[in-house]
């Protein structure tokens, strides 16, 4: 049987990790995402940096109008096998292959215009329950482009996987149930994380029906010297072969508020297995921002204060040799 497990990593890395000890900052995090007809959702899980067994939950779910239904709560971790609390929680079936994420809770009704003037609002009467059992189920081998990154307290994790995937399954927002059939990538990552001193950076994923994907990350840390580092890596897949990248070059407009609708720019991949491969990228309607707060929490929407570190989460139409496909991408910047 192929295995999707990155070289060097057994499969159990792919579930829940204890938290080592005398590891200051120290958390694990989960990212899922699945993108169908006019929306898109993403779904992020945190430990708690001082407390491991209590896990940060939020989905945001998020449509081509501009709407943004939002939920976030804490809970206490109620399986090994993976993330999240009682309301919202993933378990993994088979390791590196297969993850299942539910959500039973109630979601805030807002939009993407007053998330980017302030932070979701308690719960008021715009209100809606959400319900989601949903299977991920892998396509390729999982990326592993960080490695290591944060021994001396970096603002990247020691390792982070991305793993693209196939989406399916029942989402159920108020009374309008639907099936859907389509793509998504899901993340993993551990190790010691603070915020306080990641200047600005980006995440790039996308996934094309003929099995095609791509990933990119690029990480500004802030030194000790008070000059930035900035490290970009990932890789793409091609025919079921996962190639890392010798060389990434991203337009300017990569880390830039989004603007829907705009032309983002291009990502250019060089590997020694595929050669040059470049993807396109245009902003659709269809995302949301959040507040990065020390060490490791975010806020949903931009509380608007000097040097906050925010980021976006957005869909974005991509395309690569003329394949059209779907993808993610996180801007992060400091405010002024």
């Amino acid at each position: 049987m192929t295995s999707f497990a990155p070289e060097g990593f057994a499969p159990e890395t792919d579930m829940n990790h204890a938290r080592p000890a005398d590891t200051p900052f120290w958390t694990e995090s989960y990212a899922f995402w699945a993108y169908w007809k006019d929306r898109y959702f993403y779904m992020h899980f945190q430990r708690h940096p001082h407390d491991s067994s209590m896990w940060r939950t939020f989905v945001a779910v998020n449509g081509e109008d501009h709407e943004v239904i939002a939920s976030i709560c804490f809970g206490r971790e109620i399986s090994p096998l993976g993330p999240g609390n009682q309301q919202i929680h993933a378990i993994c079936e088979r390791p590196f292959e297969s993850y299942r994420v539910e959500a039973d809770t109630i979601g805030r009704v807002s939009d993407w215009d007053t998330l980017r003037t302030s932070v979701l609002p308690g719960l008021d009467d715009k209100i809606v329950p959400i319900k989601m059992d949903l299977v991920m189920t892998s396509v390729s081998e999982t990326y592993s482009p960080l490695r290591g990154s944060s021994e001396g307290g970096n603002a990247a994790a020691k390792w982070t996987h991305y793993t693209p995937c196939k989406v399916h399954g029942y989402i159920t927002i108020g009374d309008e149930r639907q099936y859907i059939d389509t793509l998504g990538f899901r993340d993993h990552s551990a190790g010691p994380r603070t915020f306080q001193k990641l200047s600005s950076g980006f995440m790039h994923t996308g996934i094309f029906p003929s099995g095609r994907s791509y990933m990119a990350i690029g990480v500004g840390s802030i030194m000790d010297d008070g000059t930035t580092e900035f490290r970009s890596t990932g890789g793409v897949t091609i025919d079921g072969k996962l190639a890392y990248a010798t060389e990434i070059e991203v337009d300017p407009g990569t880390i830039s508020i989004p603007e829907p609708g705009a032309d983002i720019g291009k990502i250019r991949f060089v590997t020694e297995e595929f050669g040059e491969s470049v993807i396109t990228m245009r902003a659709t309607g269809q995302g949301v921002p959040f507040t990065n707060l020390p060490p490791c929490y975010q806020a949903i929407g931009l509380q608007c204060n000097p040097q906050d570190l925010i980021y976006h989460d957005w869909r974005v139409d991509i395309e690569w040799d003329g394949e059209k496909g779907i993808g993610g991408w996180e801007p992060c910047i400091l405010t002024d």
